[in-house]
């Protein structure tokens, strides 16, 4: 693992390009170890100075000689080990959408370019033919990428965003230190819950066991099988990586050789690519969204309330979004293997933040984490601990209210049906909060 660390980090900014049959536009390299033959979209490693969507946008003018295509929403983001210019570097990819209309577009006079750039061939591939091929395409899982974006409606503009309704006009914002930095409430001293967190222009919510459910153990058991070693070695040694997987130190990929080579076995490339695919497929079939997850996340947008994802994850997880059609639903993702930074760390709370241009004390945290919610509610961010199923006895973070749905969450932050008076909205809020502590036993 610490050669991987010291690779050169190479940035690249790449597109998919759907025409109106929704077929792929890919290019062909015939290249030596590692790299080998492949097939990839358009784009290419960027210019000093230039930043991902301007480079996506260059490589795919110069690759095809379309100067009329419209560059889209980031949709995509890998790193993967590979060879250029004879150095062996990590190649950090952000991947963009664009349409052509015109089915199987043929490209302009780019054979020059095509020769010195080593593209040996072109081809508008369907989604059939890309399940069906023992071609290796880059970035793996292209096919279900796509038919996740067409699935969600990411080509469609989104619906224009309605205020927050003026009932939750009085929620009292939190206190301040003398110091200046917002006090962490705890629930009980902040009278009804509402008072708590309403009146928040912003929602951080967590993704696993928070917005989704996803078995994990399937893949504890048929990793080891697929690597031709025992259980309990591999579990414990892919643990060893777990921390540099979701901090985006290391790949799965990488993470998966180097825990072959620590057990004795040798990471051959077909063998690390099986484990890699095998983690993904078992990971996918068995994630399901709550049932409250996406009325949840509709409510929050139709009052205009901002939303950031916020999970601890590896590289699998934004196309897993896509495929569930989340993305589209929230505006910012912020995940620990991209950012380099993991919950309960500042860092990711702030990129969070940033991304949605909000202060702490406008945003509301939700996490099925004791120690998340700390984290959160340590900036002064007002942290809500879900806890389906079961409570685990765990003592919620001071300044963390806890609830039993996201539907609780909504309540929260703004009355259904609006209340006539403060008075009103503080009874029946005070009434809720009793009934969530009573279904906890405290």
């Amino acid at each position: 693992m610490g050669e991987s660390q010291e690779l050169r980090l190479r940035q690249a900014g790449r597109v998919i390009v759907l025409d109106p049959e929704d077929r792929v536009l890919l290019f062909r390299y015939d290249e030596g170890p590692p790299n080998g033959r492949h097939w990839c979209t358009p784009g290419g490693g960027l210019d000093a100075g230039e930043d991902y969507a301007a480079g996506a946008r260059r490589e795919l003018a110069e690759e095809t000689g379309w100067t009329d295509v419209a560059l889209g929403a980031e949709v995509y983001e890998w790193t993967r080990t590979m060879e250029f210019a004879d150095a062996i570097v990590r190649q950090h990819e952000r991947i963009f959408l664009a349409r052509v209309e015109t089915a199987g577009r043929g490209l302009g006079d780019v054979a020059a370019m095509h020769t010195s750039d080593g593209i040996a061939a072109w081809h508008w591939w369907t989604l059939a033919e890309m399940d069906a091929t023992d071609e290796v395409i880059w970035p793996p899982g292209l096919a279900d990428l796509v038919r996740g974006l067409i699935g969600a409606g990411q080509l469609r503009r989104r619906a224009a965003r309605r205020r927050l309704p003026s009932a939750v006009a009085w929620a009292a914002p939190p206190p301040s230190s003398p110091s200046g930095h917002t006090a962490p409430l705890r629930p009980r001293d902040a009278g009804p819950y509402a008072a708590f967190v309403g009146g928040r222009d912003a929602c951080l919510v967590d993704l696993y066991d928070t917005l989704l459910s996803c078995d994990f153990s399937p893949n504890r058991r048929e990793l080891p099988k697929l690597a031709g070693v025992a259980a309990d070695a591999w579990n414990g040694a892919y643990a060893q990586f777990w921390a540099a997987v979701q901090t985006g130190r290391v790949s799965k990929a990488e993470a998966f050789a180097e825990s072959l080579r620590a057990l004795g076995a040798q990471p051959s490339a077909g063998l690390v690519r099986a484990l890699v695919d095998r983690d993904r497929e078992l990971a996918f079939a068995s994630a399901r969204l709550f049932d409250d997850a996406i009325p949840f996340l509709d409510g929050l947008r139709s009052a205009g309330i901002k939303i950031a994802i916020v999970s601890n994850c590896s590289e699998h997880t934004r196309p897993l979004l896509t495929r569930l059609g989340v993305i589209e639903l929230v505006d910012a993702v912020i995940l620990s293997c991209e950012v380099g930074a993991a919950k309960p760390t500042a860092d990711i709370y702030l990129r969070a933040l940033d991304q949605l241009g909000v202060a702490a004390t406008a945003a509301v945290f939700v996490d099925d984490q004791v120690s998340y919610c700390a984290g959160a509610a340590a900036l002064g961010i007002a942290a809500v601990q879900i806890v389906r199923g079961e409570p685990d006895g765990e003592v919620p973070a001071a300044g963390t209210a806890v609830v039993r749905s996201l539907t609780e969450v909504e309540t929260m932050l703004w009355p259904s049906e609006g209340f006539k008076s403060r008075v009103e909205g503080e009874d029946r809020l005070r009434g809720l909060a009793k009934e969530v502590l009573s279904c906890l036993g405290r």
